[in-house]
């Protein structure tokens, strides 16, 4: 859960809720007033408003997905979390509540206020990342009660925001732009009978294993170079050193990988201009790619799979692509439903478009045309 603001009259600020701590956490904040602002809203300790509280349902539990649509096992389900936690997980329960987005919601209210957004003629960017994922309760169903519940008070919180928005700004002086960043369940963390096929991977183990492979194969040395989430980078100069091609590395390594448990394929980076396919995944990998700072090999799950990371946290990777809300609110934005997808790279030429500014460096998207879709919408009535 984050906060940050551009502007010509600020830098580019990032304020987070901590959850060890429950403060607000900043980065890249050189403006005084702002560090007042912010530490004045530490002192108020809102998160600890909520430790008390206890999360439950917030309309009647037969009209939850979970248990009007799946297994009779499903009817007598409830929840009903305390959200205090102890230790170093104190907030934990908190922020993995629909309170959680309270807080945020009031947070970036207050940044709009003492930021003094859009009160002069310099656009001046908010953008506020909520949660959806609840710390608390199983996950049974494709929408489980918990996650159902978030996603209602989510709504409640931004339509507030929104009305917060439109009495001090105007909703006539706001382009607001809604999306989501993720846009599949999360299938390997669920109890679901339905979803057998899944788990969780190490990539960070089998790769220290790959190592050990190729030590068996090529002698004594740190053939494995580095990895990061989907990525292993193999140590070039030393195959050129010990003799040994790198074509011929790339292989093995690739070889081996494909043998874990939960990984979908490994692919040599440089064979992917090569690949004939019309898999989301890789058309996901080549357009990702940069031949400068992509790995050697390229690794993908299986479906239902995720990665576990170095801080005992999963990452889901997604076997096909993901389809996301989209929407555009406010100003100069006329009534009208897009039933067509669109790439997230046409979003930032479309925001563009709207301010009347030229496209950032590198854009590879294009503006939507939304006052044409519009037009077609009234001539088709």
């Amino acid at each position: 859960m984050l906060i940050w603001s551009s502007g010509t009259k600020q830098g580019e600020p990032f304020a987070w809720f901590d959850k060890r701590t429950g403060r607000v956490l900043t980065a890249n904040v050189s403006n005084s007033k702002t560090s007042d602002w912010i530490e004045e809203y530490n002192s108020k300790k809102m998160p600890d408003m909520y430790l008390d509280k206890f999360w439950g349902p917030r309309k009647d539990i037969a009209e939850y997905h979970q248990v009007k649509y799946f297994p009779d096992g499903e009817k007598g389900h409830s929840f009903y979390h305390q959200l205090s936690r102890s230790g170093r997980q104190k907030y934990s329960g908190v922020f993995g509540s629909p309170y959680a987005n309270s807080l945020m919601r009031d947070l970036a209210a207050a940044a709009i206020v003492y930021e003094e957004m859009g009160k002069d003629e310099i656009p001046d960017l908010l953008t506020v990342q909520f949660t959806a994922t609840p710390s608390s309760g199983d996950k049974k169903q494709p929408l489980d009660c918990e996650t159902e519940d978030m996603l209602l008070g989510l709504d409640e919180n931004i339509a507030s925001l929104l009305q917060m928005i439109d009495g001090t700004v105007g909703m006539n002086n706001t382009l607001v732009i809604f999306t989501s960043a993720q846009g599949a369940y999360d299938v390997a963390n669920t109890k679901s009978p339905f979803w057998s096929e899944k788990g969780v991977v190490s990539l960070r183990r089998a790769t220290a294993l790959l190592n050990l492979y190729l030590m068996a194969k090529h002698g004594q040395a740190a053939w494995v170079k580095a990895y990061s989430p989907g990525s292993v980078y193999l140590d070039r100069e030393l195959a050129q050193k010990k003799g040994v091609p790198f074509d011929t590395l790339l292989k093995e390594s690739a070889d081996f990988l494909v043998q874990v448990k939960g990984i979908g394929d490994a692919i040599a980076a440089r064979s992917l201009s090569t690949i004939v396919t019309e898999s989301p995944v890789i058309e996901a990998m080549r357009k990702n790619y940069h031949p400068k700072r992509s790995g050697d090999i390229l690794v993908y799950l299986e479906p239902g799979w995720a990665e576990e990371l170095d801080d005992g946290t999963t990452l889901t990777q997604l076997w096909a692509g993901e389809f996301v809300p989209l929407v555009f609110y406010g100003w100069k934005v006329p009534s009208a439903t897009i039933y067509e997808r669109r790439n997230m790279q046409d979003v930032a030429p479309t925001i563009c478009s709207f301010i009347r500014v030229g496209l950032p460096n590198g854009c590879s998207g294009h503006p939507i045309p939304i006052v044409d879709y519009k037009a077609n919408t009234s001539a088709s009535k």
